[in-house]
């Protein structure tokens, strides 16, 4: 590592304020160029700051906070303004942002100007998104997997559901020790709004299989790691009756996308799975996680932590 600090300070790309959990590497280092440590110098800092996002370098977490919302929010402006500013690339928080992205949907669909003062019902369900936003304290692990093994078995595992207004995609990893201890954690979440003018179910679902399969070549292409298997789960027969027919002349809007998930992925690692168990749908329908850490949202659903 510090080979390669010093390869890029001789390009002229000077590195500085780094931090690690490993004591020992941290020590390393020139204090020049080190993350300071008030109370410490010689140890490594409590927390750090990667591309806006806090890790704290105790737990080797990341953590994300609710974004300061200064003063009551009563135009489209504003309402812009904040849920642009919330900065959330890998989607942890997907459930918290969606929301906030469908109410400015609203704002449009109702015709408001920028600086339109908010009609009540609409004001009523700002205030509401913004009280759960504000009490947001949740962390994610910075590793695809907590088991202290060196090689564990990996899967790869995305869920797909659509709502009326909203599409997205969830993926979790799955992997296993040879002694058989199992650990399930979060890599990436993704959800779009549906077009202002509308679609059928069948073709919001068909679009969140194809977000699930984008999601998970993103993932094979970017971990560089051997996955065991990738399944894909959609809780829509009819979205996985598309993908499945290889033989039928669909529509143009169908087929372009049929096409993108038959060359993307294998159309066997398509399954099927009960709503209730499918923690994408927790992201279409906007719904916060009771119990950070025990909702399925953020360990995946139950059967991913039994026996194959």
């Amino acid at each position: 590592m510090l080979k390669f600090v010093q390869f890029l300070e001789k390009s002229g790309f000077k590195l500085a304020k780094i931090a690690t959990p490993d004591p020992q590497l941290f020590a390393s280092f020139p204090e020049d160029i080190r993350a300071v440590n008030e109370v410490d110098e010689q140890s490594p800092p409590d927390a750090a700051t990667v591309l806006g996002i806090c890790w704290n370098l105790g737990s080797d977490t990341f953590q994300y906070n609710a974004p300061k919302a200064d003063g009551k929010i009563t135009t489209k402006r504003e309402l812009l303004s904040l849920v642009a500013g919330i900065f959330d690339p890998v989607g942890v928080i997907a459930f918290a942002t969606t929301p906030g992205k469908l109410l400015v949907q609203l704002c449009f669909r109702e015709g408001l100007r920028w600086d339109d003062t908010l009609p009540d019902h609409l004001q009523r369900n700002v205030d509401e998104w913004i009280e759960k936003l504000r009490s947001l304290n949740t962390t994610f692990p910075r590793r695809c997997t907590m088991l202290a093994v060196e090689w564990p078995t990996l899967e790869l595992h995305v869920f797909a559901d659509a709502s009326q207004f909203v599409f997205a995609a969830i993926a979790f990893v799955r992997s296993m020790a040879p002694d058989g201890s199992i650990d399930v954690q979060p890599m990436l979440a993704k959800t779009r709004l549906g077009p202002m003018k509308g679609l059928s179910i069948p073709r919001l679902e068909l679009n969140a299989c194809v977000l699930a399969a984008r999601v998970s070549s993103l993932l094979v292409r970017e971990f560089k790691v051997p996955f065991k298997s990738i399944t894909h789960w959609s809780d829509s027969s009819a979205a996985l009756g598309y993908l499945r027919n290889t033989k039928t002349r669909f529509s143009v809007f169908v087929g372009h996308r049929v096409e993108e998930i038959q060359a993307t992925t294998s159309i066997d690692s398509w399954r099927h799975i009960p709503t209730k168990s499918n923690p994408a749908d927790c992201l279409t329908r906007g719904r916060f996680p009771s119990g950070l850490r025990d909702d399925q949202l953020l360990r995946g659903p139950s059967f991913l932590w039994g026996p194959p």
